[in-house]
């Protein structure tokens, strides 16, 4: 049970850290176009990593802009390089398969999906303590188990489950 509590932990600190990058992109969107781009793509991935809602962040891959959408991504992206190896590794892979996508109706959702992780990761590795990116990154980007609950690998879960519990 300690395993699924700390991964809902983890989900619930990378979906804040995420809605926050969004208000900050909508906070500067009036004056700075890198945001208004960002905004365009992260909302839409934000609210389909609930997991209970589809992923329409798809509908921005296919959009007007979308290479430039793409190019912005990738820039809030470099923030985080050399900061986790498995999230440059996503990053890689994420790259080169945005590039060479011929047909994205059938790929936009996992593509989607992957892009709205790889941003949570980043935010992570560049905002929360390393020990709690460490967990994130290896656990989702990439990972088999990361749609499910309480598939962290090793992982010190009291110490994340800790992170968010009451003083008494």
């Amino acid at each position: 049970m300690q395993n699924v509590l700390a991964d809902l932990v983890l989900e619930a600190e990378a979906t804040i850290a995420m809605s926050m990058r969004v208000a900050r992109a909508l906070d500067h969107a009036g004056s700075d176009e890198s945001e208004k781009l960002l905004l365009r793509l992260a909302t839409p991935l934000d609210l389909g990593r609930q997991r209970e809602h589809p992923v329409p962040g798809r509908a921005a891959l296919g959009a007007e802009g979308a290479p430039e959408i793409l190019e912005v991504y990738f820039a809030e992206m470099s923030q985080a390089c050399s900061g986790n190896a498995v999230l440059d590794c996503h990053v890689t892979a994420l790259k080169r398969d945005c590039s060479v996508v011929k047909d994205r109706e059938f790929s936009a959702r996992s593509l989607a999906d992957r892009l709205a992780l790889g941003l949570q990761a980043s935010l992570l590795v560049r905002h929360a303590p390393g020990w709690l990116s460490e967990v994130f990154c290896p656990s989702r980007p990439d990972s088999p188990g990361h749609c499910q609950y309480g598939s962290l690998p090793g992982s010190d879960c009291l110490r994340i489950i800790e992170r968010v519990m009451p003083a008494v």
